[in-house]
């Protein structure tokens, strides 16, 4: 079974939810121009997992509280396609595939992109603020790892701002890691 949102706008709240907890949904599709994750239950799909996006209009959604994706998700790039945390942050057990410079978790606040059971081969971040910056972390020592991005840097006298990427990454891992490999990638 597939749900399907394709209208203007949608607010996903505590009941749908439960509806997809409880009937294991095989997908679920958000592909409107807007909808908002609020409540705080799990947005559990099974196997095939949750995709985003659209091949005929722009995608936002955006997580109006923490949020919990057990599984997968997947950007769709055709259109500009994003999910807005604000100072929410969005847990995915699965990986976040996809990302592209139109099709990202924008993190332009105090909310981060967390993945569970990050191992040797690593997953990534498709993040950004204004522009696409993501991360890939590998040999995470299968721990969750949270990132996000902002725009611009804090000088650190006495250095100055010369010459720097002027983007700011906060990376965290829930545990000590003692061996763990990050790749930046930032635009210009």
């Amino acid at each position: 079974m597939v749900i399907r949102y394709s209208g203007t706008e949608l607010l996903m709240s505590v009941q749908l939810i439960i509806m997809l907890e409880q009937h294991a949904i095989g997908k679920f599709i958000i592909d409107g121009e807007t909808a908002t994750l609020g409540g705080s239950g799990l947005i559990a799909p099974t196997n095939s997992g949750l995709e985003i996006g659209s091949a005929s209009n722009n995608t936002t959604v955006t997580v109006a509280n923490d949020k919990t994706v057990t599984g997968n998700i997947s950007l769709l790039s055709t259109n500009n396609t994003y999910v807005d945390l604000g100072a929410n942050d969005l847990t995915v057990t699965g990986t976040v595939t996809n990302g592209t410079a139109t099709s990202y978790i924008r993190t332009a606040s105090t909310g981060a992109l967390i993945l569970n059971s990050v191992d040797v081969a690593g997953k990534n971040f498709p993040v950004g603020h204004t522009k696409y910056n993501p991360i890939l972390i590998e040999n995470g020592s299968g721990y969750s790892w949270t990132v996000n991005v902002n725009d611009g840097v804090i000088a650190d006298p006495p250095q100055g701002i010369t010459g720097a990427v002027l983007l700011t990454w906060n990376i965290n891992a829930f545990y000590k890691s003692s061996i763990s490999r990050c790749r930046y990638y930032f635009s210009v």
